[in-house]
């Protein structure tokens, strides 16, 4: 069934899986399972990252298989009762510990035009704060700006432009 990551209200939000056996989801990232949605309740015998299988052994849930794509550009990695979410090179977790942000400070240009970046804003700019207003590109390789409405725009700029 549908595993939902947050449940208000008796309505459930949040998708992460919609192909997970109750006991993987309750277990691990789930507030909510199932269509209609049930509330998930802890279980009494095992603990948080921890299913049972038969009666009462209860055995370690690799949220990684569970929930592919966990981790928004970074790699997953299970860990004993839980998953961590490895970043690549520059990129740091954010709040929600599940997707790799750029915190590095880099220079803005204004234009891209035959892979040179010409017209640098004075001082340094994160990633998102350059693409998601004026920037054309960013970076000491001079990487250009995803397109304004592709869907890497809105996974950098979720508030929009």
């Amino acid at each position: 069934g549908t595993c939902w990551l947050k449940a208000i209200n008796g309505q459930c939000e949040i998708n992460i899986n919609g192909a997970t056996l109750k006991s993987h989801c309750c277990a691990t990232m789930g507030a909510a399972w199932g269509s209609p949605c049930t509330k998930c309740e802890p279980d009494p015998i095992c603990s948080k990252g921890y299913a049972r299988v038969r009666g009462t052994i209860c055995e370690d849930v690799n949220e990684c298989e569970v929930f592919p794509g966990v981790c928004i550009n970074g790699k997953c990695v299970n860990t004993v009762g839980s998953f961590i979410c490895q970043c690549p090179t520059g990129m740091t977790v954010d709040a929600t510990g599940r997707t790799c942000i750029d915190l590095r400070m880099e220079s803005c240009y204004l234009t891209h035009e035959d892979e040179r970046c010409t017209a640098p804003i004075p001082g340094k700019h994160r990633v998102d704060a350059c693409c998601c207003s004026v920037g054309a590109a960013w970076g000491p390789e001079c990487d250009e700006c995803p397109e304004k409405g592709s869907s890497e725009f809105s996974q950098l700029c979720p508030r929009g432009p």
